[in-house]
């Protein structure tokens, strides 16, 4: 028997979903219980939808706490171990933001979707969530595979095997999501579910290359990534659970071992010709970079 069409789980029996078309007898059932599942009922309802986002961003904050552990003892390596209040607020407050965005179009406020992610069944899940972060650090404090993605020279093989090996294992996730989606729902929002996946990923994408290409040294955080990654995991299967824990930990990793606040600058005034002395009581290491556009010519001698 064919699968059916059906509409995003929080929009079935919802206002301006749309209706769904009509379902075999043998599936109707199913339908029936998940429009129940997912109607308002009086009273309560609203606040509980805001009590589960708050409760899905709390778990993006343990997963950080988590790497923030990990730091101390070294996971990874060169990851922040002290933190000031102007990191903190900036990690938290991206968190809130990149984690409202994710949660939203991952579908956690609605009754039905929290549930089977809450369930005890998904243990699997959040040990995965929970044990991304130190697991993805020690794998960093591999020297070999601690590459810098805009610097192809320097990568050597087995940092190609294995990234290469990262991004066919990504890019079969993301095909498998596509394809089920594209069979178990209406082309519209297949297409919408498609379309808010594939955007980040090619704007994060697309605004490096341009950046490379303008003579702007940028780093594409693999945070990014990992966000990015996690958006797919909307589905209610294995697969796809594992696949947002596994972005969400990345994304947590990346924060809480490096902070989401700009490293420290100076901005010293416009100028044809400007010179600076930097001096400290042990030997240091700065990277200077250009606030727009290419590096002007420069010349740097050091004192030890």
């Amino acid at each position: 028997m064919q699968q059916p069409l059906l509409s995003h789980p929080c929009c079935e029996g919802r206002v301006g979903c749309g209706d769904l078309p009509p379902l075999p007898l043998a599936w109707q059932a199913e339908a029936d219980a998940r429009r129940r599942a997912c109607q308002h009922s009086p009273g309560g309802t609203y606040a509980q939808l805001h009590l589960r986002m708050a409760a899905w961003l709390l778990a993006l904050f343990a997963g950080y706490a988590v790497q923030r552990g990990a730091c101390q003892i070294g996971l990874p390596y060169d990851g922040i171990q002290q933190t000031n209040y102007f990191e903190l607020f900036s990690d938290a407050s991206s968190m809130l933001l990149y984690g409202l965005a994710l949660g939203w179009l991952v579908g956690v406020a609605c009754p039905r979707r929290w549930a089977y992610l809450t369930s005890r069944r998904r243990w699997y899940a959040w040990a995965t969530f929970l044990g991304t972060p130190p697991v993805y650090s020690a794998i960093s404090n591999v020297r070999v595979l601690k590459r810098d993605l805009a610097n192809l020279g320097a990568w050597g093989l087995p940092f190609i095997v294995v990234w290469s090996l990262g991004m066919l294992a990504i890019l079969s996730v993301i095909l498998w999501h596509l394809a089920r989606v594209a069979g178990t729902r209406r082309w519209q929002d297949a297409a919408a579910y498609a379309a808010t996946r594939l955007a980040p990923l090619l704007f994060f994408g697309g605004s490096a290359a341009a950046l490379k290409r303008a003579g702007v040294d940028m780093h594409l955080h693999h945070l990014y990534l990992g966000w990015s990654l996690a958006l797919w995991g909307e589905l209610d299967h294995p697969l796809s659970a594992v696949t947002l824990a596994v972005g969400c930990g990345i994304f947590a990793q990346g924060i809480g071992a490096y902070s989401f606040a700009p490293e420290a600058c100076i901005s010293p005034p416009t100028a044809a010709s400007l010179t600076c002395d930097f001096s400290a009581s042990s030997p240091f290491t700065l990277q200077i970079c250009s606030a727009g556009g290419p590096l002007p010519s420069h010349h740097c001698t050091a004192t030890r």
